[in-house]
């Protein structure tokens, strides 16, 4: 699932009663993230990110390299919905 559709899954408004409601489901941005990193990690496990530094590997090398930086985007975006930072380092 994508995020955007993950966001909107998790917000709904409301309005049968006066005024208006937000009700934000959590646990559905919550879910998204540890499977994301749970399919990332599986990943990582399997396939070597820098790999060998042999000319004709370097775009696979950096291609690799763009995944983990949109998968690092994709989470600090939503544990920034949480109102959650990020760790900087374990």
């Amino acid at each position: 699932m994508m995020l955007p559709e993950v966001l909107s899954q998790s917000g709904q408004m409301s309005s049968t009663s006066p005024g208006i409601r937000a009700t934000a489901n959590t646990e559905v941005i919550c879910k998204f993230l540890v499977s994301l990193s749970m399919d990332f990690s599986c990943y990582y496990n399997r396939v070597h990110i820098l790999g060998e530094p042999l000319p004709h590997l370097f775009s696979r090398m950096f291609a690799r390299l763009q995944l983990m930086k949109g998968v690092q985007s994709v989470l600090h975006s939503a544990l920034k919905t949480l109102h959650i930072m990020p760790l900087t380092q374990i």
